[in-house]
């Protein structure tokens, strides 16, 4: 038990070092550490911690780490793969803010800032193929994502995101 507690730090270590952007950016990094490599959740059980993530308040990389962590070795799995996700963001920050502070303003530091944005915008689409590949999966569930996005772009100054979740659940119970 104690090897597979480490190797879940480790493993949640890693998709901490890839996740910058974090928010959707880590999804696809969690599925291929942890459905691919490992093989410790399936892509079902996947999409499930996923929405379980996305509907629980904090960042989904954290929310992640920690349902997935608990669903491969319980508590302890569930501590280590969240202490490991959020390593290197600590580390990672540490340094960088005291690069940051002594570079100031360095147009070559934030030409590589503004670089970075494009490829994250990358791996948020693979998260949307990704999660849209195990989660609509007939006419019913595309139909209810479709609506849900088109009152999210439309309305989104005017109906709380929590509100369509909720009514998309409920649109799943009445349809699905």
């Amino acid at each position: 038990m104690i090897p597979q507690i480490i190797e879940i730090y480790f493993s949640f270590f890693l998709i901490g070092l890839g996740a910058y952007g974090g928010g959707t950016v880590v999804i696809p990094l969690i599925e291929r550490e942890i459905v691919l490599n490992h093989g410790w959740l399936t892509a079902s059980e996947f999409a499930q911690v996923i929405a379980l993530s996305q509907i629980t308040p904090g960042p989904i990389a954290i929310n992640a780490a920690t349902f997935a962590g608990f669903h491969i070795a319980g508590f302890w799995g569930s501590l280590m793969a969240t202490t490991g996700v959020v390593t290197p963001s600590i580390i990672l920050m540490s340094t960088v803010i005291h690069i940051l502070k002594c570079l100031g303003r360095n147009c070559h530091i934030n030409r590589i800032r503004q670089g970075i944005k494009p490829g994250v915008l990358a791996m948020i689409f693979l998260a949307i193929i990704s999660i849209g590949k195990a989660t609509v999966y007939n006419p019913a569930t595309l139909a209810i994502a479709t609506i849900t996005f088109l009152l999210l772009y439309f309305l989104k100054n005017r109906l709380h995101p929590a509100l369509l979740i909720v009514l998309a659940g409920l649109a799943g119970l009445l349809v699905l």
